[in-house]
């Protein structure tokens, strides 16, 4: 003879509380309970639903219901269900932690700061231009635009106002600067301010221009110098460093590249 003994679930059973004293009494249907997961008290034998899910502090979840694809996160959480799991996110690929990660063609959103920390990174959107923090100071990386010195250098050496194109860009500490000045010779200098310092301990740079000097235009260069920690740049009308005529027309055009302090 074979006995079935597959557990199966009380439909309007009864069960007995026996009191302290041995009493048997508090028969109750089980049935009347709610369905779920149901606990026996071990010292009083009353029945209780604990509802379903089963809560945590019984070792259950809780949790009465889940978004879409949160279970699969669980049960193997990898970056591809984790993103699929989420709703509101940006990009896609591999969940990133902090050391050394590879980040492929992201986009940024910089602060509009100017960092010093060594490794800070900001981004000054009047200028347009990336900031780099080097430990003690903001070092500048414009975004490949060329910025309009023309009315902020401070220009001697010509009368009035002369017609003046100044214009620089800055990589890093490397000032590359472009510039024509032309007018009224009203001196025998001729100079510009810089747009920034040179460095301290740079050796003296020296460059070649073109000159027109006393409305003549010069069939040999002149020369534009810039000393160590100088603000400004001396230009002279050849390379003995003659000075100009201090009347007729003077022209200065060229280019040059220093290291900023």
């Amino acid at each position: 003879m074979r006995v079935d003994i597959t557990p199966k679930a009380p439909v309007n059973a009864k069960y007995i509380v026996q009191q302290a004293d041995g009493t048997l009494t508090n028969e109750q249907s089980l049935g009347a309970l709610s369905t779920g997961i149901m606990k026996v008290t071990t010292t009083t034998g009353a029945v209780t639903s604990l509802g379903d899910p089963l809560p945590v502090a019984n070792g259950g979840t809780g949790v009465t219901s889940l978004g879409a694809n949160v279970v699969t996160f669980l049960q193997t959480p990898s970056s591809a269900n984790l993103i699929a799991a989420v709703t509101d996110e940006t990009g896609s690929g591999l969940l990133v932690f902090g050391t050394s990660p590879t980040i492929a063609t992201p986009t940024l959103s910089l602060a509009n700061t100017s960092p010093t920390a060594a490794g800070g990174i900001g981004y000054d959107q009047t200028n347009n231009e990336l900031q780099l923090g080097d430990g003690s100071a903001s070092q500048v990386v414009r975004m490949g635009v060329w910025v309009d010195y023309s009315s902020t250098a401070t220009v001697t050496g010509w009368a009035a106002t002369p017609t003046k194109n100044i214009r620089y860009c800055t990589m890093g500490k490397l000032i590359h600067v472009i510039f024509r000045i032309t007018g009224t010779s009203n001196s025998t200098g001729a100079s510009f301010s810089l747009p920034v310092a040179c460095v301290t301990g740079h050796p003296q740079i020296e460059t070649a221009i073109t000159v027109v000097d006393a409305t003549v235009q010069s069939s040999s260069p002149g020369i534009g110098e810039i000393t160590s920690g100088s603000t400004s740049i001396n230009f002279y009308k050849d390379w003995t460093g003659t000075a100009w005529t201090n009347s007729g027309t003077k022209t200065i055009a060229g280019e040059f590249f220093y290291e900023s302090a």
